[in-house]
C-alpha cells in the first residue's frame, strides 16, 4: 500500500466520521422544534450556498460530464457524491419543496441552539462530500463504500456520548465486528507459493 492510498484511506474514514455526525446532531435539532423535512431542506439549502461559495472561491467548473438521465438516477442513488455535489444539493431541495403543497409544513427550530444545531450539520455535511470526493479519486469508489461502513460505529459512539444512549452488548459486539472486518479487510494475506514436485524422469 502506498502513501497516498493509505491518506485516502484515512480520509474516507475522516468522510465516514463527519457523516456519522449529522445523525446525532439532526436528533438534536428534532428536540429544538424542526421536523426531518424541514431539516433536509434548510440543511442542504445552506451547504449548497457553502459549497456555491467555495466553487467560486476556487474558480472551479459548474459544468458537470453526465447525461441528464444518469444525473437523475443518481439524485436517488448512492453514487450522487461522485458527479457533483453542489448540483445534488441544489437537486434535493427542489425535490423536498415539491411535497410542501401534500401536507407537509417547513418548520424551522424553534429555539437558537437549533439553528446552531443547523450550522454543524450544514459544516459536517459539506466536509463529509468535499472528503469523500478526495478519498474516491484516491483509493476508488469500492474501497470508499467499504470505509464507510464505519459511519455505525461513529453514529453509535457519538449517541452514547452526546445523547446518553445506552450500549447493549449487542451494539458493542457489533461495532467491534465492523471494526475487526475493515482491518480484516485492509491487511496483506502472504501468499504461499506453491512448488510443484517433478518427478525423477526414467
Amino acid at each position: 500500500m502506498n502513501k497516498n492510498q493509505m491518506v485516502g484511506r484515512a480520509i474516507a474514514l475522516g468522510a465516514a466520521i463527519f457523516y456519522g455526525f449529522n445523525t446525532t446532531l439532526s436528533r438534536l435539532a428534532y428536540d429544538t422544534g424542526t421536523t426531518p423535512l424541514s431539516l433536509t431542506i434548510i440543511r442542504f439549502a445552506m451547504a449548497a450556498a457553502l459549497v456555491a461559495l467555495i466553487v467560486l472561491a476556487l474558480r472551479k467548473s459548474w459544468k458537470i460530464e453526465v447525461k441528464p438521465i444518469v444525473f437523475a438516477v443518481c439524485i436517488f442513488g448512492n453514487f450522487a457524491t461522485s458527479i457533483g455535489t453542489l448540483w445534488i444539493m441544489i437537486a434535493s431541495v427542489a425535490f423536498s419543496l415539491l411535497v410542501l403543497p401534500f401536507g407537509f409544513e417547513l418548520v424551522p427550530p424553534r429555539e437558537s441552539m437549533g439553528w446552531v444545531y443547523l450550522v454543524m450539520i450544514t459544516l459536517a455535511t459539506v466536509t463529509a462530500f468535499v472528503l469523500a470526493l478526495q478519498a474516491i479519486s484516491r483509493i476508488g469508489c469500492a474501497i470508499f463504500a467499504l470505509l464507510l461502513n464505519f459511519e455505525p460505529v461513529v453514529i453509535l459512539l457519538l449517541a452514547w456520548i452526546v445523547i446518553g444512549e445506552q450500549l447493549s452488548p449487542e451494539l458493542v459486539s457489533g461495532m467491534a465486528l465492523i471494526v475487526f472486518a475493515l482491518f480484516l479487510s485492509h491487511c496483506k494475506v502472504p501468499r504461499i507459493a506453491s512448488k510443484t514436485a517433478q518427478a525423477p524422469s526414467d
